[in-house]
C-alpha cells in the first residue's frame, strides 16, 4: 500500500558521548529542507508525499570518528496490521563539526488508491556500535479523495531536483512546487479546468504586489493523469518575513482550496 520511501541521513556534527540514544525534534516539512508543516492539518490526501525530519542524539563514534547506525521504517493501519516496511538499512556517517546530534530526513509517497483512515508510522534507529535502539512513533491520517493541493515543496531549480529551504537569502530564486489532485474533467473534452494563484504577504499580512501570479490548466492534459504538477517562481529581492499563499480553484467541481507556507529572507553574509 504505502510505498517509495527514501531516507536521507547527514552528519555534520557528532562527537563521542555517553548520553542515551534519542530521537528529538520530529516534524513534518514542506519537502526536504522545507518549512515545518502547518499545525492543525487534519491529514493528507492520497497522492501526497509525506516529508519528515528529526534529530538523532548520542550516537557512539568509533576511534575514527564515525557513527554506524541502521534505520527501519514501518507503517501500520489502525488495527496494527503491517502496510509497509523498509529496512533495516545500514549507514555510516563521519564527524565534522562536533556536537551530539545528527539530522535525518525521509519521505514517503501515498499512492492515489490508498484507503482513508488512521495510520501509524514507526522509525527505528539502531546504533550499530552499541546495539542500542530507539523508535519514533507518529500517528497520521489519510483523507478520503477530494479536490486539493498536495506535494507542496520549495526548490532552487525549475526542474524541482534541488531542494531549497524557505529560509533563504536576498538574490536567490525560489521555485514553489505543488500539485492539484481529484480535479473534475469536462465530459466531452476530458480536460480539467483548474485556476491557480500565488500571493506573497508581508509581515503585516499585506500583499507585496497588487495582482497575484496566476495560471490555468484546461488543455493538453492526458486522460489518465491523476496528479497535476504546478509551479511558480519567485525572486527574493529583499529581506523580511513573508507568507506564501497558494490558491487553486476547480472550475468544474466548484471547489477552492488554499495553503500557505512561511518564507524568511535574510540579507546574507
Amino acid at each position: 500500500m504505502l510505498q517509495s520511501l527514501v531516507l536521507f541521513a547527514l552528519l555534520p556534527y557528532t562527537t563521542a558521548q555517553t548520553g542515551q540514544l534519542e530521537i528529538q525534534n520530529a516534524r513534518a516539512t514542506y519537502g526536504y529542507l522545507g518549512a515545518t508543516f502547518a499545525k492543525g492539518s487534519e491529514g493528507r490526501l492520497p497522492g501526497d508525499i509525506i516529508y519528515f525530519t528529526f534529530d538523532i542524539k548520542n550516537l557512539k563514534l568509533d576511534n575514527k570518528g564515525r557513527a554506524s547506525y541502521s534505520l527501519l521504517v514501518e507503517v501500520e493501519d489502525s488495527k496494527g496490521r503491517p502496510q509497509y516496511k523498509l529496512g533495516p538499512m545500514n549507514s555510516t556517517a563521519q564527524n565534522y563539526l562536533g556536537g551530539n546530534s545528527m539530522p535525518c530526513s525521509a519521505h514517503l509517497e501515498i499512492p492515489v488508491d490508498t484507503p482513508p483512515g488512521d495510520y501509524k508510522f514507526l522509525v527505528t534507529v539502531t546504533d550499530r556500535n552499541t546495539n542500542k535502539t530507539v523508535t519514533l512513533i507518529k500517528m497520521g491520517k489519510v483523507l478520503a479523495p477530494e479536490f486539493g493541493l498536495i506535494q507542496v515543496a520549495t526548490f532552487a531549480d525549475r526542474e524541482s531536483k534541488v531542494p531549497a529551504p524557505t529560509l533563504n537569502v536576498v538574490g536567490a530564486s525560489l521555485y514553489v512546487h505543488f500539485a492539484a489532485v481529484n480535479f473534475a474533467r469536462e465530459p466531452s473534452s476530458k480536460q480539467p479546468d483548474v485556476h491557480v494563484t500565488l500571493r506573497v504577504l508581508d509581515e503585516n499580512g499585506k500583499p507585496t504586489f497588487s495582482e497575484p501570479l496566476s495560471g490555468m490548466v484546461n488543455k493538453n492534459i492526458p486522460e489518465d493523469l491523476k496528479i497535476l504538477p504546478l509551479q511558480f517562481a519567485l525572486t527574493l529581492n529583499r529581506a523580511g518575513n513573508f507568507t506564501v499563499e497558494i490558491e487553486a480553484r476547480c472550475i468544474l467541481c466548484k471547489k477552492t482550496v488554499k495553503t500557505t507556507l512561511p518564507l524568511k529572507v535574510v540579507a546574507g553574509p
